[in-house]
């Protein structure tokens, strides 16, 4: 979830004169590469390059700063191709380039250079429903816009965190744009966590997490208000809920 910005970065980077698709096809691959920084920078990514393949086609390569086996590599592992495929469809000369049989072949590899996923975008693939353009000129998603955004991540769910064994069951939206996790608690912590106590042990870790600083830092931009940690039982009985507030990590 601290990647969230890349679904800006991706949305800016298109531009392009109507010439032959070859000739586009080359400009476009040029005008990634020249903007993999800003990427890399709001992404967190390791490196991004595209190149141009011998039938026509665009190559991405993604490399991130994940280990392969880490929580947050299984949460990003189909987002991060989901939303550059979003926003190369979202854009008129990723359209153009797509419906005149253009293939966009993307590949995400972890930290140790072991790929983690693998999607390609064509015609045929169906466009996603976020509003990449909107977005991009500085609108803020409401609730519905913020959940399908999620829905990008929530495709890896569920996830373990093997340490605590907490698993992550859902990552939504409410209507004042808060960000919920939702997430089950292993039964021999559950009497813990629901004390007062444990509230407030957690509350203050979680403040002085960079990775929660992080978040807030890059979901300003699209409205993020507060995110809140909802932790229920393996029946579903909720034991505890944490609200980490914007001003709390300030």
């Amino acid at each position: 979830m601290k990647k969230l910005l890349f679904v800006f970065a991706v949305a800016f980077m298109l531009v392009s004169c109507k010439k032959s698709t070859a000739t586009r096809t080359e400009e476009f691959v040029k005008m990634y590469n020249n903007t993999s920084d800003m990427m890399v920078r709001s992404a967190g990514f390791k490196s991004t390059k595209a190149t141009s393949t011998p039938t026509g086609d665009v190559d991405i390569e993604i490399k991130t700063t994940y280990q392969n086996n880490d929580m947050e590599a299984e949460l990003m592992k189909n987002a991060i191709p989901d939303i550059i495929g979003q926003a190369i469809q979202a854009e008129p000369s990723g359209k153009e380039l797509l419906a005149e049989g253009v293939k966009f072949n993307l590949k995400v590899y972890s930290a140790n250079d072991v790929m983690m996923s693998a999607q390609t975008i064509d015609k045929n693939t169906k466009k996603g429903n976020i509003d990449l353009e909107a977005i991009a000129k500085g609108g803020k998603p409401d609730s519905s816009q913020l959940n399908e955004i999620l829905k990008v991540f929530s495709k890896s769910l569920p996830i373990v965190d093997k340490a605590s064994g907490v698993k992550i069951v859902a990552i939504t939206a409410d209507a004042d744009n808060n960000i919920l996790y939702s997430a089950e608690v292993p039964d021999q912590y559950a009497d813990v966590l629901a004390t007062n106590e444990a509230t407030q042990v957690m509350k203050d870790e979680m403040m002085r997490s960079p990775d929660v600083r992080q978040i807030f830092a890059q979901t300003e931009a699209i409205g993020v208000n507060n995110i809140k940690y909802i932790y229920k039982d393996s029946k579903g009985k909720k034991l505890n809920e944490i609200t980490i507030k914007r001003t709390d990590v300030k």
